[in-house]
């Protein structure tokens, strides 16, 4: 009988055992007992979704905050906290129909639904000229929105309306076939009033005053510029909302100032890093898997207010360049005759697909350029050894075609910003990255000097369908590189590479950021 006893005993005691390895193993393969953990470049400003502009603070603001929509893994619009929505026949007015299983917490006993009342709040605050959003610019379209920005009207007549507690309105000046992108951007998270006006003055700021509508919720905000290994942000599942989606990991860990991000990652100490160029190869080479996005463009532009302001010489200069004879050897940088990057959407489908590609017809301007200069013109260059050696191409072939010689200044970060903005050069090569908010800023940054571009661009945005939008940009883009306003010169592709491990990371090329709610180790 004691025999029998132990035998049973230990039966017990297997099968216990391996139902914990089971347990264990099965958390494992789906991520929801791992940490993953990234490397920030430096320590957010504010984790305010309607002020914050820096890519830093955009990483953990899309782990924290959900809106009406979301982009996938593809780069599509999905729904959010919106689970559907409808647009009028006029293309104005959008209602939303706000899922009732979302949830706000923060660090301490804060808990609240989240309704459509903190969307509305969320678009009085970013247009309140109080708050001073350098984030409001591009929802100006939102009905009121401009007036209410200038101080004109009050923030409560914005054309964003709760119906009822998961029923939203939002009001347009004009159709916008690529408004539903823009709400996917962080300024369109929702703020809740009450806790916004608990934090007195420090929302955003500190920890305590950093609340989640999303998949995670903020624990520790810890950054002292003389420490090491110790700065860091970290993240917790948030229970409340992980039944209606599902959130795999168990937390998230975002750290400041370690020695080496890229040896960190190498070593096993990140779960994912966003890089380009020769390392980019390194990583390849060594088969972590990767996501890959041309997602900017660089280009030479000129100074018109000082001598290439006659157009006839910058023509010259465009026309003569034969890019088939151009080329680099430096990983995800490639010749280009176009601006808009590869990467680029409207709606959910590629830009490049919509519009075809691009096959300028620049006509010289047949400028003599001999004894043209007292002093050579000088080109700015960022330190970027592949944007250095395009140039480089190009600047010979200038001196063996026209004649035409110029001084190159390879300068620092902050160097080359200073010269760029106060207008200190001739030329500039510029690297412009399409942005979040509106996939064709590229193209717009570009118009000061060209108003039937700046035309077409502003007709592009209010077009009544994605189609229409898509084929006035691409005019638009024709135009600016055949008056010369700018000669593209290549396309820069940039990575993001993740342990071997890990899978369903969301990563978008145009704000750097990765959404880890989905991800998954196995």
């Amino acid at each position: 009988m004691e025999k029998s006893l132990k035998l049973l005993c230990n039966i017990l005691i297997i099968v216990f055992t391996l139902s914990l390895l089971a347990s264990c193993t099965k958390r494992e393969s789906d991520g929801s007992g791992y940490i993953f953990r990234y490397d920030l470049s430096a320590n957010p400003r504010t984790l305010d979704p309607q002020t914050a502009t820096d890519q830093n603070a955009m990483m953990v603001i899309e782990n924290l905050f959900d809106g009406l929509l979301r982009l996938d893994t593809e780069g599509n619009i999905v729904a959010g906290v919106a689970k559907e929505y409808t647009v009028s026949d006029d293309g104005l007015t959008y209602t939303f129909t706000l899922r009732q299983d979302v949830f706000w917490r923060d660090k301490g006993d804060f808990t609240a639904q989240c309704t459509a009342h903190d969307f509305v709040y969320a678009f009085m605050r970013l247009f309140n000229p109080a708050t001073k959003s350098q984030n409001a610019e591009s929802y100006l379209n939102i009905h009121n929105a401009e007036q209410i920005n200038k101080g004109n009207v009050s923030p409560e007549y914005v054309g964003v309306k709760a119906i009822n507690n998961f029923t939203l309105t939002i009001s347009l000046n004009q159709p916008d076939a690529d408004f539903p992108r823009l709400l996917t951007a962080t300024p369109a998270r929702p703020c809740n009033e009450e806790f916004y006006i608990k934090s007195s003055g420090r929302y955003g700021l500190i920890a305590e005053a950093v609340p989640s509508n999303g998949a995670f919720y903020l624990t520790e905000w810890t950054y002292d510029p003389w420490w090491t290994n110790e700065n860091r942000i970290l993240l917790q599942r948030n229970s409340k909302n992980s039944g209606g989606w599902q959130v795999f990991p168990r937390a998230l860990h975002f750290y400041m100032d370690r020695e080496n991000p890229f040896k960190q990652f190498t070593d096993g100490n990140a779960d994912g890093i966003i890089i380009s160029g020769n390392r980019a190869e390194e990583l390849i080479s060594k088969n972590y898997p990767y996501t890959a996005a041309e997602n900017s463009v660089a280009g030479i532009m000129f100074n018109m207010s000082g001598i290439f302001a006659d157009e006839s010489m910058r023509k010259t200069l465009a026309a003569s360049i034969d890019r088939s004879i151009i080329d680099s050897d430096i990983p995800g940088y490639r010749k280009a005759s176009a601006i808009v990057p590869d990467s680029v959407k409207l709606g959910n489908a590629f830009y490049r697909d919509m519009t075809g590609t691009i096959t300028p017809e620049i006509n010289t301007g047949g400028y003599n350029f001999i004894g043209s200069f007292v002093e050579l013109p000088v080109i700015i260059v960022p330190d970027d050894d592949a944007i250095l050696e395009f140039v480089i191409f190009i600047t010979q072939q200038w001196q063996e075609k026209l004649s035409f010689f110029c001084r190159i200044e390879v300068l620092s970060a902050g160097e080359y910003t200073s010269k760029y903005l106060s207008g200190q050069y001739d030329m500039a090569a510029v690297i412009l990255t399409a942005s979040y908010n509106n996939p064709c800023a590229v193209l717009e940054i570009l118009t000061e000097h060209n108003e039937q571009a700046a035309s077409l661009i502003e007709q592009a945005r209010f077009a009544a369908t994605v189609t229409q939008s898509g084929q006035l940009y691409k005019q638009a883009e024709l135009l600016l590189i055949e008056n010369a306003n700018i000669i593209p010169i290549c396309f820069k592709t940039e990575y993001f590479f993740r342990n071997k491990k890990s899978h369903d990371l969301v990563y978008n090329p145009f704000t750097k950021t990765i959404i880890f709610r989905e991800a998954k180790i196995f």
